[in-house]
């Protein structure tokens, strides 16, 4: 079998199966997570009123 990308191998929709196969560990999962870079700065932020409502709380009526 050919080795996995750490992309692959840790890959949160696979990682459980991983694990359960013995292509990796739960520790190592974890350490895996903790070395990831912050990437706080290319969030969105999304107001769930508007996705809702359609509008912001500052366009509604009073």
């Amino acid at each position: 079998m050919a080795k996995l990308s750490e992309e692959i191998l840790f890959d949160s929709r696979l990682i459980e199966r991983h694990i359960r196969q013995g292509l990796t560990t739960r520790a190592e999962y974890e350490a895996w997570l903790k070395k990831l870079p912050d990437s706080e700065e290319h969030r969105d932020v999304i107001d769930m009123d508007v996705l809702t409502n359609g509008r912001a709380h500052d366009d509604q009526p009073s």
